[in-house]
This record gives C-alpha cells, sequence and structure tokens, in this order.
C-alpha cells in the first residue's frame, strides 16, 4: 500500500480524564473531513461502545493473527489486554479523501508519525489542573466501571506528570504519555474549557492545511 498522501493523520493524546473522546467527537461534527481512525483491542466492550464505531473488538487468538501477519502499526499490552493500530484502517479512511483521526498513547502516535512523517502531526491534550483531572476521572469511574485500583495507580502518575509537564526536559511516566517529552508533539492544547480546545484543534488543522497548499 502506498504511502503517498496529502491527507492530514492527526493524532490526540493525553492522559486518562482528560476529555479525549468528547473533544474527538466535536472535532469530528465541525470538521465533515475528520474522521476516527479506529484502533483495535482484546477488552471487553463497555455498555455505551460499539463495535466498529468505538473500537474493533477481537478475541485474543485474532489479535494475534493480525500480529504474525504484520498487520499493525503498533501495539501494545495494557491491564492484560492488547491494544493495536491497524494499517489497513488508516490507509481506508485516506484513499477515501478523509483525514484520519484518533486518541492514542504516545508509543501509537510515534508509530503513526513513523509510518507517515509527512502527512501525521501529534497533539497533546491536557487537563487545566490536578482538581479538573479528580472531577472527570470520577466521572469516567461511574460510566466505565473502573475499579479504584486501576484508577489510584492512573492517578498517581498523572499527578506527578501534572506537576513537572510544562518541564521540556520532563519524561513523562502516565500510560498514555509514557517516555515522552513536551518536545515530542507538534502542539498542545490545555483543556481548560471544551469550546475553547476544540476551537484551537480547528485552527491547528486549518493552518496545517495551508501549509500543505504550497
Amino acid at each position: 500500500m502506498s504511502n503517498t498522501y496529502s491527507n492530514l493523520v492527526i493524532t490526540l493524546t493525553g492522559p486518562s480524564g482528560t476529555g479525549k473522546n468528547t473533544v474527538s467527537n466535536m472535532v469530528m461534527e465541525r470538521d465533515e473531513k475528520v474522521k476516527y481512525f479506529i484502533t483495535a483491542t482484546t477488552r471487553e466492550p463497555r455498555s455505551y461502545e460499539k463495535e466498529g464505531v468505538d473500537y474493533y473488538f477481537l478475541t485474543k487468538e485474532e489479535f494475534e493473527k493480525r500480529l504474525d501477519e504484520d498487520a499493525f502499526l503498533e501495539w501494545s499490552r495494557h491491564y492484560g489486554n492488547y491494544y493495536g493500530a491497524l494499517k489497513e484502517e488508516l490507509h481506508k479512511k485516506m484513499q477515501a479523501g478523509f483525514d484520519p483521526h484518533t486518541d492514542i498513547t504516545y508509543s501509537g502516535a510515534k508509530a503513526i508519525r513513523d509510518y507517515m512523517p509527512e502527512n501525521t502531526i501529534t497533539i497533546l491534550l491536557m487537563p487545566p489542573s490536578l482538581e479538573a483531572l479528580d472531577e472527570r476521572m470520577a466521572k469516567r469511574k461511574k460510566i466505565s466501571g473502573e475499579q479504584d485500583d486501576q484508577q489510584r495507580v492512573r492517578l498517581q502518575k498523572v499527578r506527578e506528570d501534572m506537576i513537572h509537564w510544562k518541564d521540556p526536559e520532563y519524561i513523562f511516566t502516565n500510560d498514555d504519555m509514557k517516555g515522552s517529552k513536551l518536545s515530542d508533539y507538534d502542539y498542545v492544547v490545555v483543556n481548560r474549557d471544551v469550546e475553547e480546545a476544540v476551537q484551537n484543534i480547528l485552527d491547528i488543522l486549518r493552518v496545517e492545511r495551508q501549509k500543505r497548499e504550497f
């Protein structure tokens, strides 16, 4: 499959509870060219999630078969479940003329950038404060049923990262951003207000498309 496209590939990375899903959905509602690039997982779907909309839900055997076929841009394993970005899904969206978009870990964003360096833009979405993060994580727990011990481990890492995140030499430790620094992202958006965050990302997309017109 050819990697020669003019489309953007938009990755959104940030710690759990930052509002990535909400921001992503609003960006796609307001920019019809942006389409969600669906990733695959072996975890059980949550009550509100749909096959082929939120994820491709694969069995462990199906996922490992795809691994053997080199079907993934990148893959990882968290809490006993596989997660991965399929090459086929990325090409399918781009061939249809869309700008594929996904919220993904830093390792995933890096793999996509390595695969399509001229197309990929990486955006880091951060919460405005620890207090705001606590509120969002509490809401997330009610919706997802995430266990206290899982949430506690995630929050501990994110709290440490929030203290130091503006330090350009600091290396993040939370699972979503692990191993990255600020300089590894093209843009940083702070989600103080969801409308403002969405508009900031739409402005980023406009600028990036204009760059590619010349």
